[in-house]
């Protein structure tokens, strides 16, 4: 696996409103990708953003499998596992329309029922593109607002917290084929 790893200079680790960034290249763990990109963004104190870019060698429908601890329920296309404590957001995105399938997921943690999330392209494709914002939060804290943002040449989201002081921080990602994606963070 090849990986890249950018930490934002203008913050130290574990500081609030930081970005750290790692890029790895999968393919080689699935032998029908011809090409498989992760990015890992940590928008700094709390908020992953996976951005996965598969390229198949032939059409295919592509899945992203989320195991959560706890129960899932969906609002829209957000989507929340919840235990006693802790709350997780999930929200999944792509240019192409979505399919989603939940069941349920063995764990060892003891009394905790879990789900499993499943997403995938409608139908089979050579090549997509997914956008996954995951915002952990304690259940007695603020829910974090995420949202699609209506881009003409790509994918964006905007998360919105109002309880943890952060400055507004914008990320841009330009392809080849001109495709943009971009993170809002107020």
């Amino acid at each position: 696996i090849d990986a890249v790893l950018s930490t934002s200079g203008d913050c130290c680790p574990g500081h609030a409103g930081g970005i750290d960034w790692a890029v790895a290249s999968v393919g080689a763990v699935y032998p029908e990708a011809e090409q498989f990109h992760r990015h890992l963004i940590f928008l700094r104190p709390d908020v992953c953003v996976l951005i996965d870019e598969v390229k198949a060698k032939e059409p295919e429908s592509v899945e992203l499998n989320f195991n959560c601890l706890g129960r899932l329920s969906r609002s829209g296309d957000l989507f929340q596992s919840t235990t006693d404590s802790n709350r997780l957001l999930i929200h999944p995105q792509s240019k192409h329309e979505l399919e989603f399938r939940t069941n349920e997921w063995q764990t060892s943690v003891a009394n905790t029922p879990s789900d499993r999330l499943v997403v995938s392209r409608f139908q089979p494709h050579r090549d997509c593109t997914f956008l996954t914002t995951l915002a952990p939060h304690p259940l007695d804290g603020e829910t974090p607002s995420i949202e699609s943002l209506k881009l003409e040449a790509g994918l964006g989201v905007r998360i919105r917290r109002r309880d943890v002081r952060i400055r507004r921080r914008d990320v841009r990602i330009r392809r080849r084929d001109e495709e943009v994606i971009v993170l809002v963070r107020e």
